[in-house]
């Protein structure tokens, strides 16, 4: 009798349930409670910037994390480019404050976001954690 499954398949097989599980695309998988979910929501907040196009305007240098859009591009109406997110952790601004100011629902220093975030309130909770947890030293 021929077996339907080498052992080559169940590695196969195997490698494939693994990958799907690490590709989960929505922090609300999260399971964790207290320090241990804090820190998986900061780390799914990379993961939300960059599948929510925030790099489209904004750039992380600290991390490497360059624009994407060319200098003339999603401009303020100013005339001056999106800020470097790395230190926005050191300007005293919480989670809420930058969930509200991403929603529309508030502003930050006297101005709205340009585009409001459409993502689930998971994404969002853990966009903003990470946002806060930026406290690298302004790029010069």
């Amino acid at each position: 009798m021929k077996r339907w499954m080498t052992s080559s398949h169940w590695v196969a097989l195997l490698f494939a349930v693994i990958f799907a599980l690490v590709s989960v695309g929505s922090v609300s998988d999260v399971r964790a409670d207290g320090p241990d979910k804090a820190a998986l929501l900061k780390h799914a907040g990379k993961a939300v910037f960059t599948k929510a196009r925030c790099g489209s305007c904004h750039s992380v240098n600290a991390l490497d994390l360059k624009r994407s859009a060319s200098d003339d591009e999603e401009e303020e109406d100013e005339g001056t480019p999106p800020p470097d997110l790395s230190d926005v952790g050191t300007k005293g601004h919480d989670a809420q404050v930058i969930s509200d100011y991403l929603t529309k629902k508030g502003k930050l220093n006297g101005k709205n976001h340009k585009k409001k975030f459409k993502g689930s309130d998971e994404d969002l909770k853990a966009l903003a954690e990470w946002i806060t947890s930026l406290k690298f030293p302004a790029a010069k």
